[in-house]
Parts: structure tokens; C-alpha cells; sequence
């Protein structure tokens, strides 16, 4: 979870890191990095609730 998920995005394929294309998602914003592994480290920027809900 970060504060601005566009940052470590561009850190990580800077080192050349392959990162998912940011989603919108209903709570934030999420992009996913593929481990050496095989699996998928999501990374996260949520967002405020609206109050009028």
C-alpha cells in the first residue's frame, strides 16, 4: 500500500521491473509485479471513502 502507486511503478520499471497497467478499482488504484517466482505482489494506492455513501 502507497500513498502514490505511479511512483514505485516507475522505480520498479526503471530497474526493469515489468508492472501490470494501473487499474481503477472501485476502493483505489492497483497495479501487480510479477515475482521471479511465478506469483503476483500487488501494490496499492487506496482512496478516501465518499462520505455521501
Amino acid at each position: 500500500m502507497c500513498d502514490d502507486v505511479e511512483a514505485p511503478v516507475a522505480n520498479l520499471e526503471g530497474r526493469g521491473v515489468a508492472c501490470e497497467p494501473v487499474a481503477r478499482q472501485k476502493w483505489g488504484l492497483l497495479t501487480r509485479v510479477r515475482l521471479p517466482g511465478g506469483g503476483r505482489l500487488g501494490v496499492t494506492e487506496p482512496r478516501p471513502r465518499d462520505p455521501r455513501r
